[in-house]
């Protein structure tokens, strides 16, 4: 996890700054080479137009830092989040927030 992690941390500002939470979570915690990179996106109530755009161009970045790991965005709102009480059920990682 560590190297994935680094990774992503340290562009944290540029790759983020849009949205108020970020975590990473599944199989990437687990082993260095996970079957994919799981990042949930946390954005403010309202602007989901904005968060999807957003979504698409991180997705583009990771895979320029990462080329050969499929990234697996999940983005919600910060009402969907307490709602659904996401993060009770996965182990994660905070990226931002």
């Amino acid at each position: 996890m560590i190297p994935y992690f680094d990774l992503i941390y340290s562009r944290r500002d540029d790759l983020f700054w849009f949205f108020k939470q970020v975590f990473l979570f599944g199989s990437a915690l687990h082993t260095d080479v996970p079957n994919d990179l799981d990042i949930l996106l946390v954005y403010e109530d309202g602007k989901v137009e904005l968060a999807i755009s957003e979504g698409k161009r991180i997705s583009e970045k990771v895979g320029v830092i990462l080329p050969m790991t499929r990234v697996d965005l999940t983005i919600m709102s910060e009402t969907e989040l307490s709602q659904t009480e996401f993060l009770l059920s996965i182990n994660y990682v905070s990226i931002k927030g």
